[in-house]
């Protein structure tokens, strides 16, 4: 049966670069008309089932002293996986605002980037019922053929690590949503280049954690879509 989706959100002035080299955790180099492009990843994973030699990018433009682009995503087969995670965040909050997250309908956003001791989480929202919670999202794009699964992270994370052990001191404020944003996971799974997140994930979710995982894809011509199912969770 083919997964139902629709239209989310649409990125701007997409153009299409091929990889050439990561330079940092937090840039690359593209070929964009046959010419070298330094561009903006905003994805600290290794990413390195994604970002292969040749791979086709989708990339916005933008205005920055030393980068001329930013990676949006990479090419799995037809589609594109969304790894920018502005544009995770940008849709999820489209979506909380909406109250419209796949299995957490209702949830609505209160604001954004709440803070904890000195730690940033992503949104404090609603939940159905009426209860104040932090949301804190994981870019999940690390993909797996073998089960289709999508999984994070794909390296050793301590951000990870100090942001689950503050949530298991109050679990009760918490919550986790994993995006997973490859066109072919079918499920989420946490993965083993970590071995703390796996048994923090776990502790969390005895704890009673919500967790949940939505699925997002994107067309080279810049549309991003979402499944209108949440991905079952595999903890």
């Amino acid at each position: 049966m083919k997964e139902k989706s629709r239209l989310v959100y649409r990125v701007q002035n997409p153009v299409i670069g091929r990889f050439i080299s990561r330079d940092s955790r937090v840039s690359a180099t593209v070929e964009i008309e046959g010419q070298p492009v330094k561009a903006h990843l905003t994805n600290t994973g290794r990413l390195l089932d994604i970002l292969q030699p040749g791979v086709k990018l989708l990339c916005v433009p933008i205005s920055a002293p030393k980068t001329k682009v930013r990676i949006i995503g990479s090419q799995a087969g037809n589609l594109f996986s969304v790894i920018d995670t502005l544009t995770q965040e940008k849709v999820t909050k489209i979506l909380f605002t909406k109250g419209e997250v796949p299995g957490w309908e209702g949830w609505r956003l209160i604001k954004t980037n709440p803070v904890i001791g000195r730690t940033i989480y992503d949104f404090l929202v609603w939940d159905s019922e009426g209860k104040e919670r932090i949301v804190e999202l994981k870019s999940a794009v690390y993909y797996f053929p073998d089960d289709h699964s999508a999984r994070y992270p794909d390296t050793v994370t301590t951000r990870a690590h100090r942001q689950f052990n503050i949530m298991l001191e109050s679990p009760e404020r918490f919550a986790v949503l994993f995006i997973t944003a490859h066109p072919e996971a079918r499920l989420f799974k946490p993965s083993d280049d970590d071995p703390q997140v796996v048994e923090l994930l776990k502790e969390l979710r005895n704890k009673g954690v919500p967790m949940n995982a939505i699925k997002l894809f994107m067309k080279q011509t810049g549309e991003i879509y979402l499944s209108e199912k949440p991905v079952p969770v595999m903890i």
